[in-house]
């Protein structure tokens, strides 16, 4: 587990771990708050690498000041969190949910920092087929 992770590095029984989860974590913010633990980025060609071998993974960076010790942005690998539902599920909710994510990000962002990174216009890579809703919503745009 992420809070595993952070402890056996602060205790000194590990020396890195690849933790994949979104800034600010409490496990990480904890890690780097106790120990003299850091973030290391990962280099150009070896994120190169990894876009090459597995397109699911995106450009990510954790920015100056998310944890103790980041003075610079952390490059990294970022993955997209999707919202899957089932196609039976009201037209309805499925754009009030669309309109949430673009019309009131504000409060969204009060619940989590990372809805800062919501980006609707990556609806049309999603890797199962839209809902109809999605649909109609994205050709009205």
């Amino acid at each position: 587990s992420f809070a595993e992770s952070s402890a056996a590095l602060r205790d000194g029984a590990i020396d890195a771990a690849i933790i994949s989860v979104g800034y600010p974590a409490a496990a990480v913010l904890e890690a780097t708050t106790t120990s003299d633990m850091r973030l290391i980025g990962f280099s150009d060609e070896v994120l190169g690498e990894m876009y090459e071998e597995h397109p699911y993974y995106s450009e990510g960076l954790i920015p100056v000041g998310s944890y103790r010790g980041v003075e610079a942005p952390v490059k990294t690998l970022a993955v997209m969190n999707w919202v899957f539902a089932l196609e039976g599920l009201s037209e309805d909710v499925v754009t009030t949910l669309l309109n949430i994510f673009q019309n009131d990000r504000a409060s969204l962002e009060q619940v989590h920092d990372m809805a800062k990174q919501i980006d609707l216009g990556n609806l049309s890579s999603a890797p199962i087929p839209l809902h109809p809703a999605v649909e109609r919503w994205i050709e009205l745009r």
